[in-house]
Formats: C-alpha cells, structure tokens, sequence
C-alpha cells in the first residue's frame, strides 16, 4: 500500500520539500527526488496534490462517494 500524499500533514508547509527534494523521510521509504525535480516541479507536484485533496474535500462533504 502506497500512502495518499493527498492527506500528508506536510503539504501546508516548506517541509514538503525537504522531504520531496533532500529525502528527509528516506528511512520510511520516501527517497530523494532531487535528481530527477528541481524546485518548480516540486512546487507543481504540491500545488496539485493540494488541489486534488481540495477537491476531495469538497466531494465529500457534498456527500460524494471518495
């Protein structure tokens, strides 16, 4: 099982990017990006997240199946 960054407490702060680009949680499996990102595409990839959890959100609390 994958975990579901859309509900990751870090998404609301600049830790993201230690975690995304610098491997900050690489001892639970989250391996450094920063190979293969630079801080912009982290930035895309956070803004999405975001909106998708967003807009979970919104689906449920209208009563929509998640």
């Amino acid at each position: 099982m994958v975990p579901d960054l859309r509900a990751s407490t870090f998404l609301g702060n600049d830790f993201f990017y230690e975690i995304v680009l610098n491997g900050a949680m690489k001892d639970a499996g989250m391996a450094s990006f920063k190979p293969v990102l630079d801080q912009k595409d982290a930035a895309a990839i956070r803004a999405y997240l975001i909106k998708r959890a967003n807009e979970d959100k919104t689906a449920t609390s209208n009563g929509a199946p998640h």
